[in-house]
């Protein structure tokens, strides 16, 4: 796709929409329709649409990936078995849900 989209004005997409959707769906290039001057929206390709979108879960991901590293560089990591252990046992119930029980037993 040519990464210098065309650019055209709300009047002209509505009045063209079908040669810009036959540009889109080709995969020529995007095309910004403006507003006032301003851009409004962008058309493309479904097929370019879907790399940005992969892309951008890439990247989300590539952070993720980055935290995870700087969490086991810095010791903070546990093994599965750990894990696994600590999943399995009971938690004892938040400290105000405590007293909430310990209230109502009282007022019996």
């Amino acid at each position: 796709m040519d990464r210098n989209p065309e650019t055209c004005t709300d009047e002209d997409f509505r009045e063209n929409i079908s040669t810009h959707l036959q540009r889109a769906r080709k995969g020529q290039r995007a095309t910004v329709v403006t507003r006032d001057g301003k851009a409004a929206a962008v058309l493309l390709s479904a097929r370019e649409f879907e790399r940005l979108s992969t892309i951008d879960r890439l990247e989300a991901n590539r952070a993720k990936v980055r935290k995870s590293m700087a969490e086991i560089d810095s010791g903070n990591w546990l093994t599965i078995e750990d894990a696994f252990e600590r999943a399995s046992q009971p938690t004892a119930p938040a400290r105000s849900t405590r007293k909430k029980a310990a209230k109502r037993g009282s007022r019996r």
